[in-house]
């Protein structure tokens, strides 16, 4: 009776949760009807868009697509996969396509990290789908709110394609690597399980360079970590390992195309950037991630940690989730240790190509970069979900077995109080503090919708057959449309 109380307190809890992040998902999808193209959506796109309104022939708009993205590798970046997508954004075949990019980016969000805490949970752990559910949904919750840059992340198609989709195509790679080794490699079909995972892990290559060195650092780290594990800990089978190195092998070889482009070096001409020594880059990025760390750690990062311990240490204590698990949970302080440096590596690119000397207006300046805040955010979020699970694990090994409901009630209350007290005090100042306030907000002050009816005015002026047009200047800047962090707009209308 006890075990169908817990069984049914667990399952409505995590009903709930999935039903309250659907409704926070709801003002982020409706506001995104009012996003338009800005700044490098036309430049990018503009010779596919040409080439479609000509034409109408949707394969000859793919194939400008390709020669776009490589013009940009020899010329600019070599971001391969973002300069595909990028070319070939939603508007390039209609502007109200455009509309679907919130839904499209959070979409890409929800699924990476369903796979991933699925794998994690109901492959790899044998934990009931409840307690997966509830991990899945204050996880994404967490995600997506606490976002720096809310346009940059989800509504800003050139952006949010570069980075927020870049990082969910590396988090879908790394949870498939994971299921291939725990289930794929010794199925029947494994070669072809290994070509698609290492095609991800290829386009997941092609992304934005902070999440591609990460997933560098990410993929070195793991495998040193696995290798010194089996030496040590383990039976010293390498057999995991080995059926991994092909995706890991492709995904290298991505990064060199990526990072080894041409366009890369002549794109730092043009900045007129320098590098700095190694010991001044490595010392600038931690003070760069040290200092990103305590801007987030605030009262709902504490929350959901707190939450994180009491739903997988339900997993672990009341469901033996850990049943038939091999793996020792060893050295907790390393994988800590590794996930700071981890975090703090990702601001590298930065680091060796900013300034040397370390000061506020430096910090201010990296960390102001909202499109790259974004995308060190979501690792951060990742990373701790990683620890506490680590954490878990490591005490259950130790014999900790403990479990009582009492310790879940005073979580939930703690969480509760740091919730409500955190958006209190971080949204005196700024109700767009988190994404879907920042959507209500602008709905309820009519920002979206005049931002909506701006830019709706000056697209109908630059697809009429004038030679010359006059846009308008956008008056509101709601933080869910606008973003603040790219060039003006009007500077991308000039190639439309």
């Amino acid at each position: 009776m006890n075990s169908r109380k817990r069984v049914n307190c667990i399952s409505i809890l995590a009903i709930v949760s999935v039903v309250v992040l659907a409704a926070l998902l709801i003002p982020v999808i409706w506001v995104s009807k009012f996003a338009y193209p800005w700044a490098d959506d036309f430049s990018y796109a503009s010779e596919a868009r040409a080439v479609f309104v000509s034409t109408h022939n949707v394969f000859k708009t793919i194939a400008m697509a390709f020669s776009t993205m490589k013009d940009s590798y020899m010329t600019w970046q070599g971001t391969y996969t973002s300069c595909f997508l990028m070319a070939l954004q939603p508007a390039v075949f209609s502007i109200k396509l455009y509309h679907l990019t919130g839904v499209f980016m959070l979409g890409s969000i929800l699924i990476s990290y369903y796979v991933l805490v699925t794998v994690l949970f109901n492959k790899v752990f044998k934990a009931s789908k409840s307690a997966k559910w509830l991990i899945y949904a204050f996880t994404v919750m967490l995600s997506i709110e606490g976002v720096d840059g809310k346009a940059e992340a989800f509504t800003w198609y050139n952006s949010a394609v570069h980075y927020t989709f870049g990082h969910a195509l590396f988090v879908l790679f790394i949870a498939l690597v994971i299921y291939y080794i725990h289930d794929l490699r010794n199925s029947s079909k494994k070669i072809l399980h290994c070509v698609l995972i290492s095609l991800i892990g290829f386009l997941a290559a092609g992304t934005n360079n902070v999440t591609v060195f990460g997933g560098l650092l990410t993929i070195v780290i793991l495998a040193a970590m696995g290798f010194l594990y089996e030496l040590v800990f383990g039976e010293k089978k390498y057999d995991g390992l080995l059926s991994a190195l092909p995706m890991g092998i492709v995904y290298i070889i991505g990064t060199a195309v990526n990072l080894g482009a041409v366009g890369n070096s002549k794109r730092m001409v043009t900045a007129g950037s320098h590098n700095n020594s190694v010991f001044i880059t490595v010392r600038n990025s931690f003070v760069l991630g040290t200092e990103f760390i305590k801007r987030h750690f605030w009262g709902m990062t504490v929350a959901y940690i707190l939450i994180m311990v009491a739903v997988i240490w339900y997993a672990f204590a009341k469901e033996n989730a850990l049943e038939g698990v091999n793996f020792k949970f060893k050295l907790p302080g390393l994988v800590t240790l590794a996930s700071y440096c981890l975090l703090c590596a990702l601001y590298a690119p930065f680091a060796y190509l900013g300034e040397a000397q370390v000061s506020l207006p430096y910090i201010d300046e990296n960390l102001n970069v909202l499109r790259v805040a974004n995308d060190v955010y979501f690792e951060f979020i990742l990373l701790l979900f990683v620890n506490v699970l680590y954490y878990c694990g490591w005490l259950y090994q130790k014999g900790v077995r403990v479990y009582t409901p009492i310790f879940n009630i005073c979580v939930a209350v703690v969480s509760v109080i740091l919730v409500v007290t955190s958006y209190k005090a971080l949204t005196v100042d700024n109700q767009s503090k988190f994404l879907t306030g920042s959507a209500i907000h602008s709905i309820q002050n009519g920002t979206a919708e005049y931002y909506g009816y701006q830019m709706a005015l000056n697209i109908q002026k630059l697809e009429a057959e004038d030679e010359v047009v006059y846009v308008s200047p956008i008056a509101v800047d709601p933080d869910c449309l606008f973003p603040h962090g790219a060039a003006d707009w009007k500077e991308g209308t000039r190639v439309f």
